[in-house]
């Protein structure tokens, strides 16, 4: 899924400003972890209740039809790939082959 942009609103500046720096993190974390999980320390990756809390807030001010409701679903659908990965990361590092 592609990285959801601001849409140049700033009202989801926030939001964007705050995803820049987790996507990174996250993928980093991933990507170590996927190259070698015996040193991987699984605690980075986690959610981000700073940036759910500015999803909810979000979604719940504007309503689909708007632009600045449409970028917040799409971040949110974003964030709940990202969730997605997460619990698969933190499965594979539980799983007895890793």
């Amino acid at each position: 899924m592609k990285f959801p942009g601001s849409g140049n609103y700033p009202e989801t500046d926030l939001l964007h400003t705050l995803f820049i720096q987790y996507d990174a993190e996250i993928g980093l974390g991933v990507k170590k972890m996927l190259e070698d999980p015996t040193s991987s320390d699984p605690s980075g990756l986690r959610e981000d209740e700073e940036i759910q809390r500015e999803i909810d807030r979000l979604v719940s001010t504007y309503p689909a039809e708007s632009k600045i409701g449409q970028v917040a679903r799409k971040y949110a659908d974003y964030y709940d790939n990202i969730k997605k990965l997460i619990r698969a990361a933190h499965s594979y590092l539980d799983s007895p082959n890793s």
